[in-house]
């Protein structure tokens, strides 16, 4: 699947991963490297809930996999899960050991916050606007 996802072939990386999911004992770890290989597939080809999907059942086995959270919380972001992206990004934070990552870590936290400020604010408008009208 690795191999498939360098050459950008997403379709059949995919077809692949579901593939050993129906083989592999749903809890060995090596289930959890083929979803999170199935979600960045599912994402490169823009299908966000099922990359989503994928990365909550592989941090269901793998709970303390900062990679797995991050990847979840640009999976969120791109379902509109705003909150949930920014609370998986805070998790990946606290578990990750990596100094490089961090820079990208920190400057994605800044980004999810200002989407999750304005999506409240968005909502507050709608809730002012809508008791306005009663």
């Amino acid at each position: 699947m690795g191999q498939m996802i360098l050459q950008q072939d997403f379709t059949e990386a995919v077809a692949s991963g579901e593939s050993l999911l129906k083989y592999l004992p749903k809890n060995w770890l090596q289930r959890a490297d083929v979803l999170s290989q199935l979600g960045s597939a599912q994402g490169m080809l823009r299908n966000f809930q099922q990359s989503y999907d994928a990365y909550t059942e592989a941090l269901a086995l793998e709970p303390k996999s900062a990679d797995l959270w991050y990847n979840r919380s640009l999976a969120s972001r791109y379902t509109l899960r705003l909150g949930q992206a920014l609370r998986d990004l805070e998790r990946a934070i606290e578990l990750n050991t990596n100094s490089e990552l961090a820079k990208q870590f920190a400057k994605d936290l800044k980004f999810n916050r200002k989407m999750a400020e304005e999506s409240v604010l968005e909502k507050s408008g709608h809730l002012l606007d809508d008791a306005r009208r009663l």
